[in-house]
């Protein structure tokens, strides 16, 4: 900090001045380093579960965290860590195109409507949602159908669900690939 003293009509006086262009390096800097070490624990993580989501024998903790990847997001689990494995790569990297938080936002769209798309082409799932049950029942056979596999687990057969009764399955396609575009 610079100080600066000014003399009006016999008093004197000293202010603080800040310089801008200093900080505005080492603000740059240090959000470039905060990105990095971002994107390198969001890697970590992302490699954590490909291995949990892959492999059969990791342990108590990797098979719990398995289950609960799989019945939430069905065949979404499968491409789930990738997705991370994206983000992180991106924020480590530094490559942003818009906004980081707009990638960061498109990328998890994209897979929504993975989810969401799996649950409505797999006809065991699509059968359950054409059922109409009721709350509990959707919760727990969604869980089920993405443990073994079928559709887009809890969330990707929740948003099925509702945009199946409110436009349909072509209406719900429709709505896919306009999501995808923007």
């Amino acid at each position: 900090m610079a100080k600066v003293k000014s003399k009006t009509k016999g008093t004197s006086s000293s202010v603080n001045k800040k310089s801008t262009s200093s900080n505005k390096v080492k603000n740059g800097k240090s959000e470039i380093i905060r990105k990095e070490i971002s994107g390198i624990f969001i890697i970590a993580f992302a490699l954590f579960l490909i291995v949990v989501t892959k492999n059969t024998q990791t342990g108590i903790i990797g098979y719990s965290i398995n289950k609960i990847i799989h019945s939430s997001f069905g065949l979404g689990a499968n491409i789930l860590p990738y997705v991370i494995l994206l983000i992180g790569i991106r924020r480590l990297l530094n490559i942003v195109k818009i906004n980081d938080e707009n990638q960061i936002i498109a990328i998890l769209g994209f897979f929504t409507c993975y989810t969401m798309y799996s649950a409505l082409t797999d006809t065991t799932t699509y059968a359950m949602l054409a059922s109409k049950p009721t709350l509990s029942e959707l919760f727990t056979s969604s869980a089920e159908l993405g443990n073994f596999n079928y559709g887009g687990g809890i969330l990707g057969n929740i948003l099925t669900f509702i945009c199946v009764k409110l436009v349909g399955k072509i209406g719900t396609i429709i709505v896919f690939f306009q999501k995808l575009q923007i």
